[in-house]
């Protein structure tokens, strides 16, 4: 995939979800909504060219009446944190790193985490431990590669702060 249609799509996904990050109630409270679910599934690119992230039907808000029990995993191994493997409390964060996971694999054409069983998928991301993105393109632009990096980081807070 051309780099500058990976940038976009991510982008606009990443638009997207500090949208629903920084959603708020009605009186201004911050609901503090975790989508727990960005996958390439999750992400459409409409013949026009539109993005949409979707199915925020495992999403978490503080708002919400029913709470997900502690260490009940939610979402697709592949595209979870590591804090969201440990069944850890969740923040923006997780769903940054599963969009990194996201362009890795818009880049790669392969999931960062591929492996043979679930234990072994959890594992490496857990160890924050992927094939180099180089290997599969060898032409990755250093800005690219560098926000993949802070990205896949076991905490992306830096890539966080560094954005607002």
């Amino acid at each position: 995939m051309p780099y500058p249609l990976v940038a976009r799509i991510i982008s606009e996904a990443a638009s997207a979800l500090d949208y629903a990050h920084g959603a708020t109630s009605a009186d201004g409270t911050p609901m503090n909504v975790i989508h727990r679910d960005v996958s390439p599934q999750n992400i459409l690119v409409s013949s026009a060219g539109l993005v949409k992230l979707i199915d925020f039907g495992v999403a978490k808000a503080d708002t919400a009446s029913q709470r997900t029990r502690t260490g009940f995993i939610k979402g697709k191994f592949a595209y979870m944190s590591p804090e969201q493997i440990l069944g850890e409390k969740l923040d923006r964060r997780s769903d940054v790193f599963a969009l990194g996971l996201v362009i890795y694999e818009l880049l790669c054409h392969r999931t960062a985490a591929i492996d043979e069983s679930e234990t072994a998928v959890m594992e490496k991301i857990l160890n924050v431990r992927f094939e180099p993105v180089e290997r599969y393109r060898r032409d990755l632009p250093r800005p690219l590669g560098e926000v993949l990096a802070r990205l896949l980081r076991r905490s992306s807070s830096s890539f966080l702060t560094a954005q607002r």
